[in-house]
């Protein structure tokens, strides 16, 4: 059988876990710098996050609680994670946002010259591409003006009558028999 852990045991542990805790969604703010996305993504991004969160607590109040789960587990875990993100966690927070601000300037200077070819290489492919769709273009304008305009369909012409047709006001009027096949 296990030990009983003194409940001061109990919240150190889990302050230091929540630390922890708060370090490792520190890993999530910096994938949020480097690649920025969506409500969606950050959404979903930190509800894992937390279910991975309530598994880790959850465990390890079964290890050190005796299967015990106390109220003041959650809580000493929060004031962990909130004394990191008010301490070491704004040092490291700017700490790498200055690493990533220098090494944006760097990779800037470093390929401001290829930029310039780049740019070039993008106009004329935009120019080349450009002058296939106005081609693709005219060609399906021209295929449109062959086609027959609504209404002047052939056998609606006035130069070609049937034998039993009649002219109403100028227009041919077609008489037709339907038989009943029996």
């Amino acid at each position: 059988m296990n030990e009983v852990t003194p409940l001061y045991e109990q919240f150190l542990y889990f302050f230091i876990c929540g630390a922890f805790l708060g370090l490792g969604y520190e890993l999530l703010r910096l994938l949020r710098v480097c690649v920025p996305h969506g409500t969606v993504v950050t959404g979903i991004e930190d509800t894992l996050y937390l279910s991975l969160c309530a598994v880790i607590l959850f465990g390890f109040s079964l290890e050190t609680g005796n299967g015990e789960f106390r109220l003041l587990y959650l809580v000493s875990a929060a004031a962990g994670a909130l004394l990191y993100f008010l301490t070491a966690g704004r040092l490291i927070k700017k700490l790498y946002t200055l690493i990533l601000t220098a090494l944006a300037k760097i990779f800037r200077v470093c390929f401001r010259p290829i930029k310039k070819y780049f740019i070039k290489f993008a106009h004329f492919i935009s120019e080349f591409f450009g002058k296939i769709y106005k081609l693709l273009l005219l060609k399906g304008k021209n295929r449109l003006n062959n086609l027959q305009r609504k209404g002047k369909v052939l056998y609606n012409l006035n130069d070609i009558k049937a034998k039993g047709d009649e002219t109403v006001a100028g227009k041919s009027k077609i008489k037709a028999k339907i038989k009943k096949e029996q």
